[in-house]
């Protein structure tokens, strides 16, 4: 079984911060963690997914995705707080976080991912 546990996000709580594309070819399930710095930030993490196609001769670190679709219920958070949001059996070629602030803070918003895989 293979494991990958990554920092995939992380940017000021002032604005939204969109995680990096992560190839899940081969991944069972994952979990994203997102933790808030102080008790004034809030907002909202959603999780996203694209099956995209990666051209024959591409290799898919090179390949940007384009179409994305939100996969997962909208978390809510607010204040110094963390939320995790699970995904289990996924069926996606491409997933990323993204974290979409309402109210500012004065630290940053973290968002670590931990996978299952083959």
């Amino acid at each position: 079984m293979r494991e990958l546990n990554v920092q995939v996000a992380s940017g000021l709580n002032t604005a939204s911060v969109t995680g990096q594309q992560i190839d899940s070819n081969q991944l069972i399930d994952v979990s994203f963690h997102l933790v808030i710095g102080d008790t004034s930030a809030a907002g909202t993490l959603v999780i996203q997914a694209s099956n995209d196609v990666c051209p024959i001769g591409q290799q898919a670190q090179n390949f940007v995705v384009t179409n994305w679709a939100t996969i997962s219920s909208t978390a809510q958070v607010a204040g110094a707080q963390q939320t995790m949001v699970l995904l289990s059996n996924i069926s996606y070629r491409w997933i990323r976080a993204v974290w979409t602030h309402t109210t500012s803070g004065s630290s940053t918003a973290v968002i670590n991912m931990f996978a299952l895989g083959v």
